[in-house]
């Protein structure tokens, strides 16, 4: 058995509502999480079988458990105001 480190990237949308007399702000904070797990990989596997292995530990939800976030990267922040109803900005 080999032990590999396998990195997975996934994004983080944050919404925040904020109410201002009659408006509303709503700010999305959209961030990349890198998190990392260290796996065993059975001897003898092709480059393809090691990638399916790595897939298949992924898709069964058993990765999960070992994944620790290792870096998060911020994307992008945007603020949209919304007018409540009958009110003009």
């Amino acid at each position: 058995m080999i032990a590999i480190k396998q990195s997975v990237n996934r994004y983080l949308k944050h919404f925040f509502i904020f109410g201002i007399t009659n408006m509303r702000v709503i700010v999305t904070v959209t961030e990349k999480i890198i998190s990392e797990a260290h796996i065993n990989i059975p001897d003898g596997l092709s480059e393809l079988g090691i990638k399916q292995h790595i897939v298949d530990r992924y898709n069964s939800g058993e990765m999960l458990t070992e994944m620790n976030i290792f870096q998060v990267d911020f994307e992008s922040i945007s603020a949209q105001v919304v007018k409540q109803a009958g009110e003009k900005l």
